[in-house]
């Protein structure tokens, strides 16, 4: 089997510092105890679609919500050992959103 790139438009790059303020604020907000990759995956996703907004583009942008923070919960869901990789836990959606660098 052969991989092939043709069906994709763009890659994302996320940090872990988005991917973490991503999950606390689905967590705080929505209810939804999701993974890294779920929160990677929106993160993208949000930052697409601001893109579109910003050059006139419509459309629909779908991504997946895979994965449940369950699996993630002595690592990705230890606020110490994220504190501890200089990770800024305080930091807001809005923060990430408008920061480039985040």
């Amino acid at each position: 089997m052969r991989l092939s790139f043709r069906n994709i438009d763009d890659v994302v790059r996320v940090s872990d510092h988005e991917a973490v303020v991503m999950s606390r604020h689905l967590l705080k907000q929505d209810g939804l105890f999701v993974g890294s990759s779920s929160a990677v995956n929106l993160v993208a996703a949000m930052r697409v679609a601001r893109q579109w907004s910003a050059q006139g583009r419509e459309g629909n942008i779908v991504t997946v919500l895979c994965d449940s923070g369950s699996r993630h919960f002595k690592r990705f869901w230890k606020d110490e050992l994220v504190a501890e990789r200089g990770i800024r836990l305080q930091d807001s959606i809005q923060d990430i959103m408008d920061d480039p660098e985040a």
